[in-house]
């Protein structure tokens, strides 16, 4: 994935679709800045092999004794060496409200 990254930037989406939310583009935004790109997955087919993989959800549940994993979204972040800082936040009481059942939500 780690190859992937740049390329994912640059808006090289090898699976023909947009990510969900894209915030760095090239030639417009500051090159120093921390990216992000939110649901890479559906841009990204590498991605996607590691995001969307039973064998790292199986491991998940059961290290942490759940029934089972399921993805609320996931993040490519860059930062590079100096560039802006990522804030701490919680997305829990979002996700927690919007994915049913709603008791399975208890770890966001």
């Amino acid at each position: 994935v780690k190859g992937r990254v740049d390329g994912l930037f640059s808006g090289q989406f090898d699976t023909g679709h947009y990510p969900d939310e894209w915030h760095w583009r090239e030639g417009i935004s500051m090159p120093h800045v921390t990216k992000e790109i939110c649901n890479g997955w559906k841009s990204d087919s590498h991605v996607a092999a590691v995001v969307l993989s039973e064998r790292i959800g199986c491991f998940v549940s059961s290290l942490l004794g759940w029934p089972g994993t399921r993805v609320g979204q996931d993040d490519v972040f860059h930062k590079p060496p100096g560039g802006s800082a990522v804030s701490y936040h919680q997305d829990g009481t979002y996700i927690s409200v919007n994915f049913l059942p709603v008791e399975n939500n208890a770890v966001t």
